[in-house]
């Protein structure tokens, strides 16, 4: 895996250009690089998870942060998951809400999704029910360097728990990832607790620490595998030597690498389906989900 202080120190390595204003624009484009990646690789190497609690007598929810696509959406009440239909015709939508005279249930069945909110019909009856989006999330620019300050005094083979000595761990740290410089597998942070301790979200597998020190580097890294990290680089060094130094021939060669690399990624690392269109119900007429209830029966 590649750091971005990783990523964008290779691009100054191999241009062989430290100066300021080479930094920031490779800085600047590896993350361009890294939006179009992510965009031709797909869906499911950014999802996200989010929730929300439902409002009594109210439909309308925002979105999550940096929501692209809906994967799939559900209700969960007393433990049990009430999947919600995703509507996407804004006048099946508007025919389903007011078609009906009883429009408040804690089993909502249906789902549409704006640029800044959503719906859920029938409108929740009571508050608490936890809302569940998985969604396709668009990326956040990788901004942090490569964090290597203080020793690792404590850490378990077994075990998640990271306690540092001289170090200053926040909580922004959460997400990025954890290696011991001597034992090079990356671990993802899962929790801060305080300056010189932090949680992995898998167990070590390395040789414990118990006593002395070990040199650790906690880095910012792309959401996209590890054997893409380098397609960035193409981009950058691509668009370097077009532009910020010309060198048609030095642009040639990284165009030709950055079209090679991505094309094998789309092969190796593709999106569960082959174009934006994920499948699923759609309309108020499709497949029957099990969860949704008659409502309005007289007998």
């Amino acid at each position: 895996m590649q750091s971005y202080q990783d990523q964008y120190t290779q691009c100054q390595d191999l241009a062989q250009d430290t100066s300021a204003g080479a930094k920031t624009f490779f800085q600047t484009n590896i993350n361009l690089g890294q939006r179009l990646l992510e965009s031709e690789l797909g869906s499911f190497l950014s999802e996200e998870t989010d929730t929300d609690l439902t409002e009594a007598s109210v439909a309308t929810y925002p979105t999550p942060d940096l929501l692209i696509r809906l994967q799939t959406a559900y209700v969960t009440v007393d433990d049990v998951r009430y999947v919600l239909e995703e509507m996407h015709d804004e006048h099946e939508w508007q025919r389903l809400v007011s078609n009906q005279t009883q429009q408040t249930s804690d089993t909502s069945t249906h789902i549409m999704v704006r640029r800044d909110r959503y719906e859920i019909y029938p409108i929740p009856a009571t508050a608490g029910n936890t809302i569940t989006i998985i969604h396709e999330a668009g990326g956040k620019d990788l901004s942090a360097d490569d964090y290597t300050t203080g020793t690792i005094t404590t850490l378990t083979n077994g075990t998640k728990a990271v306690v540092a000595s001289g170090s200053t761990f926040t909580a922004a740290m959460v997400g990025r990832y954890f290696k011991i410089n001597a034992y090079p597998l990356w671990y993802k942070i899962a929790a801060f607790t305080d300056a010189t301790n932090i949680t992995l979200d898998k167990e070590y597998t390395g040789t414990s620490i118990a006593a002395g020190t070990e040199a650790f580097t906690i880095g910012e890294m792309p959401r996209t595998p590890a054997a893409t990290h380098q397609i960035p680089i193409w981009y950058a060094l691509m668009n370097y030597y077009n532009g910020f130094k010309q060198n048609e021939a030095k642009a040639a060669i990284y165009k030709g690498l950055y079209e090679s690399d991505l094309a094998r990624a789309k092969v190796t690392e593709k999106r569960r389906y082959t174009s934006n269109y994920i499948p699923g119900t759609r309309g108020i007429f499709g497949t029957v989900n099990p969860n949704h209830y008659p409502i309005n029966l007289t007998t």
